[in-house]
């Protein structure tokens, strides 16, 4: 039996995120939801974009730190835009 799960699924249902992601992956994805400046569905949009294969998306979010997964998802860091607009001033 196959069955198709989002990104945002996983991160409105926190036992489905629990189901399919370690508990290290689980704290480094809802860290990136909670730092980054894009809205909630363009973030689901990104990670999904980069793979169809949960698996492959989970062992990201288990290998690798956060400023990795803004890269490799083209995410931008809240911390990032606010450093940029005080280096503008």
């Amino acid at each position: 039996m196959k069955a198709e799960i989002t990104i945002s699924q996983l991160y409105n249902n926190p036992s489905l995120l629990k189901f399919f992601f370690r508990l290290q992956s689980q704290n480094t994805f809802n860290e990136l939801i909670d730092n980054v400046i894009e809205s909630n569905g363009d973030i689901f949009d990104a990670i999904e974009s980069h793979s169809d294969d949960l698996d492959e998306i989970e062992g990201l979010f288990y290998h690798e730190p956060l400023n990795e997964l803004a890269d490799i998802f083209g995410l931008t860091f809240i911390d990032d835009e606010e450093d940029e607009e005080e280096e503008d001033e």
